[in-house]
């Protein structure tokens, strides 16, 4: 009898074995932690937005997108905005606001892999980039390069443009940063993964959201790949003196750009609205003198 249940139990962990293994932590220890295992044969993807590196500006963060599109549309209708000024204000907004680590150890956690011969990929989806698309995928790899991440390193021999036929539904690629814009993030790594000269016996995937996770764990699965799963909150934390979000501000900031053509970050709105609240009450002070 204890045999069969022997037998059972290992039948069950191998099951679970089989389907990858998943955590949640927003501690840098437990990424490091399980990043030990990592060797020549293991991919190590992360996400980018909310993972590496984060916005300082309240509505520019995933949670307050509803809000940005919605006002930002109304605006864009309200003040007869074309499309290619539109594009402009987009480029405008990846170039200059201002973005920060989740972690100051995460661009020497992605070198040491590096050195140890593991390949480190980006896995993004960049939706919002869509409306500056060809500028988009270069902007975020200065980005990036400004925090001292390298992504190209182990990619050498896959191309700058491994996607045959592109379209607008098509991932892109580049220096080590793979795009899946509107496709899932799953099948555009199993894409991904036929375009490149060796498949990894293993991916740990990091990811803010727990449905990229499923997804990638779902295609390393087809694939063959044992998974490792890490669902990182950090980013979920806020950062040191910022400001709560504010709609005023956001409103400003998004008024601001469509009259000058320029995006100025949470605090210099903030400065700006105090400073024309004065100016109105200074002038209304004199007007009843």
């Amino acid at each position: 009898m204890k045999k069969w249940i022997y037998c059972i139990a290992a039948m069950c962990m191998l099951s679970l074995n089989a389907l990858g293994t998943r955590i949640t932590t927003d501690s840098i220890v437990d990424i490091k932690e399980q990043l030990q295992e990592a060797d020549a044969n293991t991919w190590v993807i992360f996400d980018c937005d909310d993972t590496l590196i984060r916005n300082k500006d309240q509505i520019l963060r995933r949670k307050n997108e509803l809000f940005l599109m919605t006002n930002a549309a109304a605006l864009i209708a309200l003040k007869g905005i074309s499309p290619k000024k539109f594009k402009e204000m987009v480029k405008t907004v990846l170039q200059t606001a201002e973005l920060t680590l989740v972690h100051d150890d995460l661009p020497k956690i992605v070198k040491n892999l590096q050195e140890k011969g593991v390949r480190v990929l980006v896995l993004t989806a960049m939706v919002n980039e869509r409306f500056a698309a060809a500028q988009a995928l270069d902007i975020r790899i200065k980005k990036l390069k400004s925090f001292g991440f390298d992504f190209s390193k182990g990619w050498e021999t896959v191309s700058r443009k491994p996607f045959k036929k592109p379209s607008k539904e098509s991932p892109r690629y580049r220096h080590g940063i793979l795009c899946s814009e509107k496709r899932r993030k799953g099948e555009a790594l199993k894409s991904f993964v036929k375009l490149s000269s060796k498949k990894p016996s293993k991916i740990i995937f990091v990811d803010d959201i727990e449905k990229n996770l499923e997804d990638v764990e779902k295609a390393a699965k087809e694939l063959g790949i044992k998974f490792t799963g890490i669902l990182y909150t950090a980013a979920s934390r806020p950062l040191p003196n910022e400001l709560p979000f504010s709609e005023e501000i956001g409103k400003f900031q998004l008024e601001y750009i469509c009259d000058t053509g320029k995006w100025l970050s949470d605090e210099k709105a903030s400065r700006k609205i105090l400073e024309r609240s004065s100016n109105i009450t200074d002038a209304s002070d004199n007007k009843n003198r």
